[in-house]
């Protein structure tokens, strides 16, 4: 009787693991955002240094004249430190250009990454160590 109460016990505790572990995958789901990456060039209205994913608010001039507020979500504070940013990389009125994967909705938003900021104020963005990579660590 105890062999087959502890066949139950670990059954249980695999059910277990596998449904508490779900919320995890499903969180860093890619299935949100278009795979092919597009360029933004706009000014930062903020940067948010937060758990779990760092924020960069971006106003994008549109073709007609217009503008659009970008919400950008990106790699957490614990990944910028790795790669030399920290909460005062970025500033509200700083002009960047980076690549971002938008969100399939066609909102305005989508993510960004580290590798992906190609310029910051006109000037090649040196926060990072695939600037000097002669394929820039593969952003296409």
């Amino acid at each position: 009787m105890s062999r087959v109460r502890n066949i139950l016990v670990a059954c249980a505790a695999v059910a277990e693991l596998t449904i508490t572990a779900s919320p995890v995958r499903a969180h860093h789901s890619m299935a949100l955002y278009e795979f092919m990456a597009t360029t933004l060039e706009g000014t930062v209205q903020e940067f948010k240094y937060t758990n779990p994913h760092s924020v960069i608010v971006l106003k994008v001039n549109a073709a007609n004249g217009g503008s659009a507020v970008w919400y950008l979500e990106g790699d957490p504070p614990a990944t910028l430190d790795r790669n030399g940013m920290s909460r005062t990389t970025f500033h509200a009125g700083d002009r960047l250009k980076l690549l971002v994967h938008r969100l399939k909705s066609g909102q305005s938003g989508g993510i960004w990454s580290i590798r992906t900021v190609l310029e910051q104020n006109g000037h090649e963005f040196a926060g990072h160590q695939c600037v000097n990579s002669a394929d820039r660590c593969n952003p296409d």
